[in-house]
């Protein structure tokens, strides 16, 4: 990702960080808590888990009821 892109603005970097330090805290956790724990909108939250999910920075699991997981992948 390059400085032109629409994701790479001040706002997101901070967003993605926070995420990134509440994964590396709690190891895992689902999408709604990782909203609460950064204290930001679920669905700006899930947009950036899935591109951060699509480039390999996290791990994405379903439980046995679809509950979606995030973890570090460190």
């Amino acid at each position: 990702m390059d400085d032109s892109s629409p994701d790479f603005t001040d706002d997101r970097i901070q967003l993605r960080g926070a995420i990134v330090s509440a994964l590396v805290d709690h190891r895992a956790l689902s999408t709604d808590d990782v909203a609460s724990v950064v204290e930001a909108d679920t669905e700006i939250v899930q947009e950036q888990l899935h591109l951060m999910a699509n480039t390999g920075q996290i791990e994405q699991r379903k439980t046995d009821n679809q509950d979606v997981w995030l973890s570090w992948k460190s």
